[in-house]
């Protein structure tokens, strides 16, 4: 029968490959906690300049007046363990005494599945311009208001509906949260393909002005959740003739997210887990399973018996 040390030890053998195996193999079963959760709440970034350059609501031109953009971000049903589906409303309002409706520049509100770990988009987006407009699909690729764990990525623009490149730059801090920034260059590009009116040139020739829409961001992602925390947008939306010479200005926004609407952002990324505590503890069930496997081990071959290496007492033959 075997002496109770190497049964022992046997157990802790097959404890500490147990915990080696949930240690070791749990990253790769277990789900990334990168998922945005779905109980995520609703939030809004709001963007401002006060020094904007917009349409003028009466009369040809443009004018120079304080903007505020706000993005509105939701998750909404359906959902499942890898997919959401996000609503993104966008609003861009003049800074004045007069009605919503008057103060209005522009409105949209984009419905579409995302991946809940990467961030990106799943298949069209639904997009309604106007109310008044019917619902349309639009391909949406990229990703935009959730990022992954990358160097690169490819954002969603959409005022020209397609994504372009922003390379990750730098770390900062956003209100106690560690973020990444990426930095997006648009280059100056037509917003469709057909003119929007003739520019009557001053030897009475017409040339046809097209819209073109450019902009530069600064993207805050906070690196637990790939949320982005702030944006810092440039854009110079302008007409221009056919080979990109700019004769108009239509749009130009230099905006960042206010200290209140960012704030809000930091706290509430900052319910969500990161994965932390359960890393920790597979780390230590990785420790200790290396540990009993190599206690286990030793007390098997029977280094913890000592029974066998105790000196025989001899005894003395008494003759009568």
């Amino acid at each position: 029968m075997l002496p109770k040390s190497r049964i022992v030890s046997a157990l802790l053998v097959g404890l500490g490959v147990a915990l080696l195996i949930v240690g070791l193999g749990a990253p790769r079963w277990l789900a990334p906690d990168g998922r945005l959760p779905l109980d995520f709440p609703a939030t809004t970034l709001t963007l401002r300049d006060a020094k904007a350059t917009v349409p003028h609501p009466e009369e040809e031109g443009a004018l120079e007046t304080a903007v505020t953009k706000q993005i509105h971000v939701e998750l909404m049903e359906p959902s499942d363990d890898t997919s959401v589906t996000v609503r993104v409303g966008t609003t861009t309002l003049r800074e004045n005494k007069k009605p919503d409706v008057e103060r209005l520049i522009g409105a949209e509100v984009w419905s579409y599945r995302m991946d809940r770990d990467s961030g990106e988009a799943i298949g069209d987006a639904a997009v309604a311009f106007s109310p008044a407009e019917p619902v349309t699909n639009v391909p949406l690729e990229g990703v935009w208001v959730k990022f992954p764990t990358s160097e690169e990525v490819k954002v969603f623009d959409a005022t020209l509906r397609k994504a372009f490149p922003a390379q990750k730059t730098e770390s900062v801090d956003v209100f106690g949260r560690e973020a990444d920034v990426f930095v997006q260059k648009v280059p100056a590009t037509k917003v469709g393909s057909d003119p929007e009116f003739e520019f009557a040139e001053e030897d009475g020739s017409l040339t046809p002005m097209f819209l073109y829409h450019k902009a530069e961001r600064k993207y805050m992602v906070d690196q637990a959740t790939g949320v982005v925390l702030d944006v810092h947008e440039s854009i110079n939306d302008f007409y221009g003739t056919e080979e990109g010479e700019e004769r108009q200005p239509v749009m130009v926004f230099n905006g960042a997210g206010t200290e209140d609407s960012v704030q809000a952002l930091a706290m509430a990324v900052g319910n969500v887990s990161n994965g932390f505590g359960w890393r920790i503890a597979l780390y230590v069930a990785t420790a200790l399973g290396g540990v009993l496997l190599l206690f286990g081990a030793v007390g098997v071959f029977g280094l913890w018996d000592t029974r066998g290496s105790k000196p025989k007492k001899m005894r003395r033959k008494l003759h009568s």
